[in-house]
């Protein structure tokens, strides 16, 4: 029997041959083919600009997670994961060929929100309103938003550089939060604030003493001033102990109401999101044994094999505790 897929490619290998020997013999032709590969050329890098921006994003994102191995040694995710994910996002993503824009920030959003949802799975309660603040400062940080300044304020409350001037309300302001108003001041988007704390003395106690002091405007000329995150900075020195529900209402304003919402513990959404390369592994604290619940769901996929979980156990010589996966 002839090979007909052979066949085809030596007539085509012939007709290429033919047409480069015609190229050598008629020079007018060669400079067609050169303008036609210059203006490909062109329109290759002419797209591959419209979707520059989409890298830019995602890289913001990628080293977001990776810099969540500060918070915790535990939390390090790969390269791969991450490329694998946003893969995934392309293709659930809803689909607009029509606008390129368009469907870049349909990929944007619906890429943000599943790495939202992923890398929640694996971080401990207290840190996953973190997470969100990071994803939400980051973004701001790669639109020009966010002065480098007012986020280091707002991790350290600033570097005690002199003497403070007196506090001018020592029975109802703390000498630390003074000082960091002070130093608060010296941030150009806050100049002046001290002294309009000083002369203003009233306004600012009725600030400090409201039931939630993050949801009403800043005393003064800096209510229209001032950022929502910039208002995180106020609170920080002011009254800390509001700055976590102000967070979240930072949060909610710059991604979203689902952002402070974390999910739930879904089992079928981590198998769906595991593959033959890609194992679920569940580090657990003491006292916890999630194999009933793994059992009853694997009886419930009739494709799924019981041999192919695995008991583990892992002894450390830090704490004498033994984590199950």
């Amino acid at each position: 029997m002839v090979n007909t897929t052979c066949i085809y490619i030596h007539m085509e290998m012939d007709e290429t041959t033919e047409f480069t020997s015609q190229m050598c013999h008629e020079p007018w032709l060669c400079q067609i083919c050169q303008a036609q590969a210059e203006v490909t050329e062109k329109t290759i890098d002419q797209t591959r600009k419209g979707y520059q921006s989409s890298g830019e994003y995602t890289a913001v994102l990628f080293f977001c997670i990776t810099d969540l191995a500060n918070i915790d040694p535990m939390y390090q995710y790969s390269l791969p994961w991450f490329v694998a994910l946003f893969i995934n996002s392309i293709q659930q993503s809803e689909k607009d060929a029509t606008n390129l824009t368009r469907r870049l920030t349909i990929i944007g959003d619906h890429f943000l929100f599943s790495l939202y949802q992923n890398v929640c799975r694996s971080l401990f309660e207290k840190d996953k309103l973190l997470f969100s603040l990071l994803l939400a400062t980051r973004l701001l940080e790669m639109r020009g938003e966010l002065a480098l300044s007012e986020w280091l304020f707002f991790l350290t409350g600033g570097m005690a550089t002199g003497q403070a001037p007196p506090n001018p309300a020592p029975h109802w302001l703390t000498d630390k939060s003074w000082g960091e108003i002070d130093r608060l001041s010296r941030i150009p988007s806050f100049n002046g604030i001290g002294k309009h704390l000083t002369e203003n003395l009233v306004n600012w106690k009725s600030f400090f003493d409201a039931m939630e002091p993050h949801k009403l405007p800043i005393p003064g000329v800096f209510a229209q001033k001032l950022s929502l995150f910039q208002k995180l900075l106020v609170m920080r020195c002011l009254r800390p102990d509001k700055v976590i529900p102000a967070i979240q209402d930072f949060v909610i304003d710059k991604l979203g109401t689902k952002f402070v919402l974390p999910p739930q513990f879904n089992l079928d959404a981590c198998y769906r999101d595991s593959s033959a390369t890609c194992p679920l592994i569940f580090v657990l604290s003491p006292g916890s044994d999630p194999t009933a619940a793994l059992l009853k769901y694997a009886g419930q996929i009739p494709t799924l094999c019981f041999d192919i979980l695995f008991p583990l156990s892992i002894h450390t010589t830090r704490s004498s505790q033994n984590i199950r996966s």
